[in-house]
């Protein structure tokens, strides 16, 4: 069966001389695995298209869907969306890295997830619009945010009665937490304010110390770690530490 669909580009390897496996998150069938033939070479009216093919990379495609087949035959394809700064802006492209890598470690194949298909491409696409100062809370805001459509959300509401983040209770306490290191009370709150933060933009004007944004995002990933096997550790973790101030 043809089936025309959008699709966000997680990861490609090259395949024989001319050809890519490209794996993608599509919006009505999650992610799924392609076939696209002959796409690393040129021909005389045009040249190479895998550069299309970069993960993050938008696009739409035509693809043969093969009910019981592990891997779909790309018929053609076209940008559904052209970055202006995320590609060469060394900020920008290291979010878009580590929000990549955060959807490649938690999605199951073939599990249609539309909400997050929407989200993940709807930041991506408002972070390349941003200025690149106003970068350095975007991977703490889409892990939250993803994490919780992924259904790994944090439990309970930040209150004066429930004033604590207890990772192995998964949320919001009354009492402070008997293992690990407690966050503090600004810490918590700005845990808070990004888990009430209707969209990326209600953010960007949010006031908090590199340490402070670390040590939630390490919390968050130390939560989800205890609520997956797959997450492991985040590889574009370093480098996106040491680009964002």
């Amino acid at each position: 069966m043809i089936q025309s669909q959008q699709c966000l580009v997680l990861r490609t390897i090259k395949y024989g001389e001319t050809s890519l496996i490209a794996t993608a998150l599509t919006r009505d069938k999650g992610v799924q695995t392609f076939m696209l033939k002959g796409v690393r070479k040129g021909t005389r009216n045009r040249s190479p298209r895998a550069g299309l093919w970069q993960p993050s990379s938008q696009l739409q495609l035509v693809a043969y869907n093969r009910p019981g087949q592990n891997m779909h035959l790309v018929r053609e394809f076209e940008p559904a969306l052209l970055y202006e700064t995320i590609g060469e802006d060394i900020v920008k492209n290291s979010v878009a890295v580590f929000a990549i890598e955060i959807l490649l470690r938690l999605l199951p194949p073939d599990a249609p997830a539309p909400e997050v298909f929407d989200f993940a491409t709807a930041f991506l696409r408002d972070a390349d619009r941003l200025p690149r100062d106003s970068c350095a809370h975007l991977p703490l805001y889409f892990l939250i945010h993803c994490g919780s459509l992924m259904g790994y959300a944090v439990s309970g509401n930040y209150s004066e009665r429930t004033p604590y983040l207890d990772l192995t209770e998964g949320g919001f306490t009354e009492y402070p937490p008997v293992a690990g290191t407690p966050l503090s009370d600004n810490d918590v709150r700005l845990m808070n304010i990004f888990l009430t933060a209707p969209t990326l933009f209600d953010t960007v004007t949010v006031m908090a110390p590199t340490d402070a944004r670390q040590r939630v995002l390490d919390w968050y990933l130390a939560f989800l770690q205890r609520h997956t096997q797959h997450l492991g550790n985040i590889r574009s973790l370093p480098v996106l530490r040491s680009v964002l101030h």
